[in-house]
Protein backbone atom coordinates (compact mmCIF):
# COMPACT_ATOMS: atom_id res chain seq x y z
CA UNK A 1 0.00 0.00 0.00
CA UNK A 2 1.72 3.17 -1.20
CA UNK A 3 -0.17 5.44 1.20
CA UNK A 4 0.93 3.38 4.18
CA UNK A 5 4.49 3.33 2.87
CA UNK A 6 4.50 7.13 2.54
CA UNK A 7 3.03 7.52 6.03
CA UNK A 8 5.66 5.34 7.74
CA UNK A 9 8.49 6.73 5.64
CA UNK A 10 7.60 10.17 6.94
CA UNK A 11 7.32 8.96 10.56
CA UNK A 12 10.66 7.12 10.35
CA UNK A 13 12.34 9.90 8.37
CA UNK A 14 13.15 7.34 5.71
CA UNK A 15 12.89 7.38 1.95
CA UNK A 16 10.62 5.02 0.08
CA UNK A 17 11.48 3.86 -3.44
CA UNK A 18 9.57 1.83 -5.99
CA UNK A 19 12.71 0.28 -7.47
CA UNK A 20 15.04 -1.50 -5.00
CA UNK A 21 17.97 -1.12 -7.42
CA UNK A 22 18.07 2.57 -6.48
CA UNK A 23 19.02 1.53 -2.95
CA UNK A 24 21.56 -1.08 -4.00
CA UNK A 25 23.34 1.33 -6.37
CA UNK A 26 23.48 4.25 -3.91
CA UNK A 27 27.02 4.40 -2.53
CA UNK A 28 25.87 6.46 0.50
CA UNK A 29 23.74 3.56 1.72
CA UNK A 30 25.90 1.05 3.58
CA UNK A 31 23.27 -1.38 4.84
CA UNK A 32 19.93 -2.76 3.70
CA UNK A 33 17.16 -4.50 5.60
CA UNK A 34 15.31 -7.07 3.52
CA UNK A 35 11.75 -7.64 4.69
CA UNK A 36 10.00 -8.88 1.60
CA UNK A 37 8.41 -12.13 0.51
CA UNK A 38 10.73 -15.12 0.96
CA UNK A 39 10.95 -15.79 -2.77
CA UNK A 40 12.68 -12.40 -3.26
CA UNK A 41 15.27 -12.67 -0.46
CA UNK A 42 18.03 -14.43 -2.41
CA UNK A 43 17.75 -12.01 -5.35
CA UNK A 44 17.99 -8.99 -3.03
CA UNK A 45 20.77 -10.51 -0.92
CA UNK A 46 22.87 -11.22 -4.03
CA UNK A 47 22.29 -7.67 -5.26
CA UNK A 48 23.41 -6.37 -1.87
CA UNK A 49 26.52 -8.56 -1.92
CA UNK A 50 27.32 -7.38 -5.44
CA UNK A 51 27.07 -3.78 -4.24
CA UNK A 52 29.04 -4.42 -1.01
CA UNK A 53 26.21 -3.72 1.43
CA UNK A 54 25.74 -4.98 4.95
CA UNK A 55 22.58 -7.07 4.72
CA UNK A 56 19.95 -7.71 7.37
CA UNK A 57 17.36 -10.21 6.17
CA UNK A 58 14.29 -11.55 7.89
CA UNK A 59 13.94 -15.32 8.21
CA UNK A 60 13.84 -17.56 6.33
CA UNK A 61 16.49 -16.51 3.84
CA UNK A 62 15.02 -19.04 1.40
CA UNK A 63 13.35 -22.44 1.45
CA UNK A 64 16.29 -24.06 -0.36
CA UNK A 65 19.41 -24.92 1.65
CA UNK A 66 21.42 -24.99 -1.59
CA UNK A 67 20.42 -21.40 -2.44
CA UNK A 68 21.27 -20.28 1.08
CA UNK A 69 24.69 -21.95 0.90
CA UNK A 70 25.30 -20.36 -2.51
CA UNK A 71 24.53 -16.93 -1.06
CA UNK A 72 26.98 -17.39 1.80
CA UNK A 73 29.62 -18.58 -0.65
CA UNK A 74 29.07 -15.51 -2.85
CA UNK A 75 29.28 -13.29 0.24
CA UNK A 76 32.57 -14.82 1.33
CA UNK A 77 34.08 -14.03 -2.10
CA UNK A 78 33.12 -10.36 -1.81
CA UNK A 79 36.20 -8.26 -1.10
CA UNK A 80 34.38 -6.46 1.73
CA UNK A 81 32.85 -9.71 2.96
CA UNK A 82 29.30 -8.40 3.09
CA UNK A 83 27.69 -9.37 6.36
CA UNK A 84 24.43 -11.28 6.10
CA UNK A 85 22.53 -11.15 9.35
CA UNK A 86 19.22 -12.86 10.07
Amino acid sequence: DKNLTKKYSKILKAESVDNPNIIFKDKKIRAVFIASTTNTHIKFILEGVKNKKIIFCEKPLDLSIKKINDVFEASSKNELNSSILT
